[in-house]
């Protein structure tokens, strides 16, 4: 295989581009095959080019006398070793200052889908607009970061009907046949579900769920591939619109395909097709990019990928290279790559902190409750009043007892043996009794006679969620109040657990405690 020279390189990539804007290609006369392999042979040209360099370049020079033609090849072969020693990332970083100077004004707005039953609010026209823009882009996807609460679900449901209304649009003014039209997947959604069976069938249909509450009927048709129903899918999934699936589903399939070998019997029917769209929800799952879960939707195919998350960074920058690989963010979706402009030892903080933005700025949108949407301080969103009271809890003198007790016992035990196992125990428990001393008197037998501290249970109307249920996936605006009883190491999961209760939907004065 023969590499772009500098020139051809650009023209490649925007062509590239430009034949992956093309949409529904089993409407074509061909059903679209000679598309899809001009579009793979040229990615992989352009691949080639940028793991082994450029070709020398060929000149064409119109010559009118032979210094003239010195002249012009001296100061051609001065641009070629110039292009020669940019390395094939610089061109992409240049490639991102040109996307955002073509990416959308925040006044630009796409109209409301007509085949939805609600109308967006003007933040979430704002973001369809952009998710359009994106989707034209190379790579195409991004990562949509919004609040957590300001209503990602809704837009992202609006990208899926606002691109078949579009598609229409484009078959109506090309040469497709339409007699050979057939239904064909537009987005797979890969949602995580709390490991519980009482709940596993609501948080599944999340998705589903607002698909039916808020699109007119029939519109999409949604299946949920999951559990052993799955099975009886496998044939019929190119007849849904919407296939809603789960993490742990897609990674026992895709594993259990590594497994099994490369058969076609054995293949995940998830790697047999290539989606139109695929939309990781709660992306930050796939934080660690060494993860299985992590590695497995990455071998999902799809020409637009979306990763949709509050929180795209939780731990450190690795968390942003897992979401740039998934969406094939090239070439820094090549680890060795990331690390030479990203984590280097010689990049300094400066540098990083400015590559890091140009690539936020081009490939993700964030939006916050707390943001104006214009010069007049009007909230983006219309919330009601926030009210955040930070609750210093002093122990009884029963509770401190109790606290002391198991403080002494724990240092006790560790001190014959430190195993990392049992320190994360002895830590429980004196948590536990913080948040009331009646968690641990079961298990820690060092009570003396005297000390009465019965458990209690609740009252009204409360419900107990620990961050891990309660932190994803759930509306729950019905409530007004947070008690945040167990502090966590790591804010933002608190702040996820919040945003459960303050949300678009939210009508009353809100409180936050934190014990």
């Amino acid at each position: 295989m023969t590499p772009f020279s500098a020139e051809e390189m650009a023209s490649a990539v925007s062509e590239l581009a430009k034949l992956k804007k093309i949409p529904i290609t089993v409407y074509m006369k061909d059903g679209g095959a000679k598309l899809e392999e001009k579009i793979r042979a040229l990615s992989e040209r352009i691949d080639f080019t940028r793991k082994n360099g450029f070709a020398p370049s060929q000149l064409s020079l119109a010559v009118s006398s032979p210094a003239m033609a010195r002249l012009k090849i001296q100061k051609q072969l001065q641009i070629d070793q110039h292009r020669e020693k940019m390395s094939a990332e610089q061109i992409v970083f240049q490639n991102f200052h040109r996307s955002l100077a073509n990416r959308p004004k925040p006044s630009d707005k796409e109209v409301t889908p007509a085949q939805l039953t609600v109308s967006l609010l003007p933040h979430q026209e704002t973001g369809l607009k952009w998710l359009l823009f994106r989707e034209n882009e190379d790579p195409a996807g991004g990562i949509l970061a919004d609040d957590m609460g300001m209503g990602k679900t809704i837009t992202l449901i609006a990208l899926i009907l606002r691109h078949k209304e579009l598609a229409v649009t484009s078959l109506s003014e090309t040469s497709y046949n339409t007699a050979a039209m057939n239904r064909c997947i537009d987005s797979v959604e890969l949602k995580q579900i709390v490991a519980n069976s009482n709940t596993k069938s609501r948080d599944d249909k999340s998705m589903g769920d607002e698909i039916h509450r808020r699109c007119k009927k029939n519109c999409l048709k949604v299946a949920i591939y999951h559990g052993s129903y799955r099975n009886q899918l496998d044939s019929k999934l190119h007849q849904y619109d919407v296939v809603i699936t789960t993490y742990q589903t897609a990674q026992r399939e895709i594993d259990g395909d590594a497994v099994a070998g490369a058969s076609s019997k054995s293949v995940s029917v998830l790697l047999k097709f290539e989606f139109e769209r695929i939309i990781l929800d709660e992306a930050h799952t796939v934080r660690n990019p060494n993860a299985a879960i992590s590695l497995a939707v990455s071998r999902i195919r799809a020409r637009k990928r979306w990763a949709v998350t509050g929180t795209p960074v939780q731990n450190n920058q690795s968390d942003f290279y897992s979401l740039l690989r998934f969406i094939g963010f090239s070439p820094l979706n090549d680890l060795s790559v990331w690390k030479k402009w990203i984590t280097a030892a010689d990049v300094t903080n400066d540098k990083r902190k400015e590559r890091l933005k140009l690539i936020t700025e081009a490939i993700l949108l964030r939006r916050t409750k707390g943001q104006s949407k214009d010069s007049s301080n009007t909230p983006l969103v219309d919330l009601p009043a926030k009210n955040v009271h930070n609750h210093e809890v002093i122990l009884t003198r029963e509770e401190d007892l109790i606290y002391q007790k198991i403080l002494t016992a724990s240092r006790k035990a560790l001190s014959k043996k430190r195993d990392m196992e049992k320190i994360f125990v002895h830590l429980l428990r004196l948590r536990q009794v913080c948040c009331h001393a009646s968690l641990a008197i079961t298990e820690v037998p060092v009570l003396e006679d005297g000390i009465d501290i019965e458990p209690q249970s609740l009252v009204g109307d409360e419900l107990l969620l620990s961050l891990s249920a309660g932190g994803v996936g759930l509306n729950l605006i019905g409530g007004n109040h947070i008690f945040l009883a167990d502090l966590h190491w790591n804010p933002q999961l608190e702040a996820q657990a919040v945003d459960r209760v303050y949300r678009i939907g939210q009508k009353k004065p809100f409180t936050y405690i934190a014990l």
